[in-house]
């Protein structure tokens, strides 16, 4: 990812401005989506979207209509076509009549299963006899597909699939319906309509044309025809939707993953450092029974992102890093890598697991020396602490902007070997991802021993 991250960095900017101006961040999305290297996945070559199903369950619509709609959405994300994952194609739902129903975001589920199962399970009987077609577009707009909140991602297209029968009632509350119709279209949503048979015979085709996108021949789509093959037909897809997974270290371990961001790395690098943790993390089965992670940031003070029960499966983690932290760290002055080690050493002791077994890793990116430099003793004496309690330090010492690093500090601070502990020679931030199969094959197979039974 480390291709997209001056064009990421540039749409999240814009996002940070204007919360709900989304063309750019799709124009860009559609162009790149084939360069993004994510860390793991399933088939290339598969539909890669955050992907939200609307359902109209009012009165106007019949129970045989709303079973027949979560049949199709299961065909949907049940398809070949597409691509089930944290890197690839995540899906939401919610039902919309007297008022809205959330049923699930996009970074609850990460399977094909769980999300068959959460649609069958959609309850469909109406609340109130409304159809408030308006409100299910506000909530998609400001809940579902708002920038980096509830699973969004600015790098994949943003797609919804309206069940509905088209008439927005009471009626008075249609111009409602338009312009939220309007705020989607402007954030560059692609929006499917699958119209439902209105038991009241009203006619809904005032508003399909303004909910969906245009040519309305191309996204309108009747219930009785083949919805997966029109809509497959015209979803964005990328040349290559993910590369082939990297293999994944399913050992038991807690690991705290630190981050230097002291002033001497360049804001323009955090994008590349925070999506070569992403690779680091996504490269381990994370489960409460298997790898669990922590994240903390340091210059002069450290700052706990979450702790080891803070996020206990893969989807969450990987959302959080790649979408999250970003917005939380901030450059400043100094560099007290001695108060990281201490923190992350207490971290493993106080939330680590305490069964035999488990093993215990630092895992540190940093670009140079403790500063103040008067601190570096401490430092040593905070990493042969680490050591001493049988934590394996992992250390990747990033480009100093300033060119001061200390071979001595970075060597007392990895354990040993260095060979397979001290990863000293990235020579530049896009160099980082060169690095992450080796590091986390060693990290993995110092895990694995700790694992084997005496």
């Amino acid at each position: 990812m480390c291709l997209l991250t001056p064009l990421l960095t540039i749409t999240y900017h814009l996002y940070t401005n204007q919360k709900r101006t989304k063309m750019f961040s799709s124009v860009i999305a559609l162009a790149l989506a084939a360069l993004i290297v994510p860390a793991y996945g399933q088939t290339a070559g598969g539909a890669c979207m955050d992907l939200v199903f609307a359902l109209d369950t009012s009165c106007s619509t019949s129970s045989d209509q709303q079973r027949k709609a979560k049949e199709i959405m299961i065909d949907i994300v049940s398809s070949a076509e597409i691509t089930i994952g944290i890197n690839d194609t995540r899906v939401a739902a919610l039902t919309f009549n007297k008022g809205t129903q959330h049923q699930f975001y996009l970074d609850k589920y990460d399977n094909k299963n769980d999300i068959t199962n959460a649609i069958d399970s959609i309850p469909t009987a109406p609340v109130g006899c409304r159809t408030h077609t308006f409100n299910a577009l506000k909530k998609i707009a400001e809940d579902y597909l708002s920038l980096l909140e509830n699973g969004q991602r600015a790098e994949r297209p943003d797609i919804v699939v309206l069940f509905t029968d088209g008439v927005t009632y009471p009626i008075k509350k249609q111009h409602k319906t338009l312009e939220y119709a309007q705020a989607l279209k402007d954030m560059g949503v692609l929006v499917f309509i699958v119209e439902m048979n209105n038991e009241r015979n009203n006619d809904g085709r005032p508003e399909y044309n303004a909910i969906a996108s245009q040519p309305l021949a191309d996204y309108l789509i009747m219930m009785n025809e083949d919805v997966p093959k029109r809509f497959f037909a015209k979803v964005p897809r990328p040349e290559e939707c993910l590369p082939e997974a990297p293999p994944t270290c399913d050992v038991k371990q807690d690991i705290v993953m630190v981050m230097d961001k002291s002033n001497s790395i360049a804001e323009e690098n955090l994008d590349t450092i925070i999506d070569f943790f992403v690779k680091v993390a996504s490269s381990f089965e994370i489960t409460p029974d298997t790898t669990r992670i922590s994240a903390i940031s340091y210059n002069k003070q450290v700052q706990t992102h979450f702790l080891l029960d803070g996020h206990m499966n893969k989807l969450h983690t990987l959302n959080w890093l790649s979408d999250k932290l970003r917005t939380e760290l901030e450059l400043g002055q100094k560099t007290r890598t001695d108060k990281a080690l201490l923190r992350a050493t207490e971290i493993l002791q106080t939330y680590g697991r305490k069964e035999p077994g488990v093993a215990k890793t630092i895992f540190i990116a940093t670009d140079g020396t403790t500063f103040p430099v008067d601190k570096q003793p401490m430092t040593f004496k905070a990493a042969e602490a680490a050591h001493a309690a049988g934590i394996s330090v992992f250390l990747v010492k990033l480009p100093n902007l300033n060119g001061k690093n200390s071979t001595e500090e970075f060597e007392a601070i990895a354990s040993k070997p260095l060979k397979t502990h001290l990863f000293d020679e990235v020579e530049s931030f896009d160099k980082l991802e060169g690095i992450v199969r080796t590091l986390t094959g060693s990290v993995c197979a110092v895990a694995q021993s700790f694992n084997r039974p005496e």
